[in-house]
């Protein structure tokens, strides 16, 4: 049975709204062969496993701090600003929504879950790595051998498609052991480190899952 590492994020406000049950879901439902990774940068929460870390996130990932010291008070890098092009015009979605406005244009909130991701995927030792979003709860217990099924060898990543729309990264695996695994995460933490992810048509992680 392979060894497998759960990883998400969240703020205090987060934890209280659904941070408690995500966690507690996992301790009741999960397989013990997997390890949650929470990256908390508040206070630590009260839950308690053996198979439940909690990694104080600014000093495990000081590039994090970087990127959000960097834009902070860069109200485009938050989804508040409307975006131009190269002559001025504002710019809008298919939909007529103005871009740069809203949480698709909000790089700060998102950069938290790749940092969160590439800093697990690249230290880790399990042999697969499954990020959950935090407000994801777990009613059911999840079967042996199940998630090693959906992310066999040689396949590197596993994920929630959907057509003609950026993938839905609420759950995504990778396989920690794959020989391209260091590359792509690295070239998804690079997206923030280097700023590029302010080239792209929306500033997620989906986009950068997407994009990498």
């Amino acid at each position: 049975m392979k060894k497998i590492a759960v990883v998400t994020t969240f703020n205090d406000k987060g934890y209280h709204l659904y941070g408690k049950k995500m966690i507690q879901g996992f301790i009741d439902h999960w397989p013990k062969n997997a390890t949650l990774y929470v990256y908390v940068e508040e206070s630590v929460p009260t839950e308690r496993a053996d198979n439940v870390v909690y990694v104080d996130f600014n000093s495990a990932v000081p590039d994090l701090v970087l990127f959000k010291d960097r834009h902070a008070d860069n109200p485009r890098a938050h989804g508040k600003e409307h975006l131009h092009d190269k002559f001025g015009k504002p710019l809008f979605s298919k939909k007529n929504k103005p871009k740069g406005i809203g949480f698709i244009w909000d790089a700060v909130r998102f950069s938290h879950k790749i940092y969160a991701i590439t800093h697990a995927g690249l230290t880790c030792k399990e042999d697969l790595l499954f990020w959950l979003d935090a407000d994801v709860r777990t009613f059911a217990t999840i079967p042996p051998f199940f998630l090693e099924k959906i992310l066999r060898d040689p396949i590197y990543t596993c994920y929630l498609g959907r057509v003609h729309k950026f993938t839905e990264c609420g759950f995504v695996g990778y396989n920690l052991k794959h020989p391209m695994n260091a590359e792509f995460m690295k070239a998804m933490k690079h997206q923030y480190d280097s700023d590029k992810i302010f080239r792209m048509d929306g500033w997620t992680d989906c986009h950068v899952f997407d994009s990498v």
